[in-house]
């Protein structure tokens, strides 16, 4: 697949080669958790990301809230201690988080240092958002101690991690065709899995989604996970590409295993079930590059950690998850695929290690 910006004159004109199977129109996409809020809603950080340089971080928590879930929790509700004492952290395995941040501040978070790269498929090297680096210590963040009194620790602690950056500003805003550059680079560092915490507006069918024929290449080369959306209780509210039948799509739980109540729901618009299954989603606390969008929103210190709700925390779990089964299985010579992770899985409850050895 090939993208480039043309003049509307020239579209018919590229439709007649013969080489060009289809052409699809770019399309807004973004994350989902703040794809309706303006930065002036949020009082708290319009200082932070207009003035950074006046900021100074506030370095302890006060009073660590009983509802913030440290992925020291979360990551045993998908059994990752399990395999952890079965000897499976993810050594090996390559996990690109195609997301908001691929810069020097994310390579060097105290979670992800020493097993982090980078890409960038935009032309912005820094990170204003904070998104991409929580979800990637979620995924494979290593164990640490916050303040001496919450244990973090992503579930496949060994992994590599590729930061593709595909998302610019506070806010985290892309689009389909730079989407498809993060995947194109996630390729080339050669991934094992795929992590999308990103989402947009779900086409009447798949094969209208400009995503579609990538994933569909790709299915039986690497394992793609996504976030379901942030759009619920109500039904038909799912985002893509999670909604795609390529693509793993996640929706959240809380740390109980109850489905929350943000979370997209089937069916898609052509009338498939989906999510595929369910992960952890409900004030998740782990690393965040510092002095971000999402390093503020969620204690307003800017300590470069803090708790994020949303379906976006929940796919991120799948892909640790995933990067132990590949570990696995590489132990037994065999290579684990989208198609046969969507053998695994089971529509309505958050996913476990066991499934992965039956």
């Amino acid at each position: 697949m090939f993208s480039s910006i043309l003049p509307t004159q020239v579209i018919d004109e590229v439709k007649q080669l013969g080489f060009v199977e289809r052409i699809y129109l770019d399309r807004r996409m973004g994350i989902p958790e703040i794809k309706d809020l303006t930065i002036a809603e949020w009082s708290p950080i319009r200082r932070p990301l207009s003035r950074f340089r006046e900021i100074i971080a506030r370095r302890a928590l006060r009073t660590p809230k009983a509802e913030w879930t440290p992925t020291s929790q979360s990551r045993k509700l998908v059994e990752a201690d399990i395999a952890q004492r079965e000897g499976y952290e993810g050594q090996g395995v390559r996990i690109a988080i195609v997301d908001s941040d691929g810069s020097y501040r994310f390579r060097k978070h105290r979670q992800l240092r020493g097993r982090t790269e980078s890409a960038l498929a935009i032309r912005e090297s820094y990170d204003l958002c904070g998104h991409g680096s929580h979800v990637a210590t979620i995924a494979g963040g290593s164990r640490y101690e916050f303040q001496g009194r919450i244990t973090l620790e992503g579930v496949a602690p060994k992994a590599s991690i590729l930061g593709v950056k595909v998302l610019r500003g506070a806010m985290g805003l892309g689009s389909a065709s730079t989407i498809i550059k993060g995947v194109e680079a996630a390729l080339d560092w050669e991934a094992d899995i795929v992590n999308l915490s990103v989402g947009g507006e779900a086409t009447r069918t798949p094969e209208e989604d400009p995503l579609y024929p990538v994933f569909e290449e790709l299915k039986d080369k690497v394992v793609s996970i996504a976030a379901i959306g942030n759009d619920g209780p109500d039904p038909a509210t799912t985002n893509a590409p999670g909604c795609l039948p390529n693509v793993i799509g996640v929706g959240a739980t809380d740390i109980e295993g109850n489905l929350m109540n943000f979370s997209s729901r089937g069916p898609t618009p052509d009338g498939r079930s989906k999510p595929d299954c369910l992960a952890p989603g409900h004030n998740i606390f782990s690393g965040i590059t510092i002095e971000t969008y999402m390093d503020y929103i969620g204690d307003y210190l800017g300590n470069g950690f803090g708790p994020l709700s949303g379906t976006s925390m929940s796919a991120p779990h799948v892909s640790g998850l995933c990067a132990l089964a590949v570990e696995r299985d590489r132990e037994r010579g065999m290579k684990l695929t989208t198609e046969r992770v969507f053998k695994i899985l089971r529509r309505d409850e958050v996913v476990k290690w066991s499934w992965f050895k039956e």
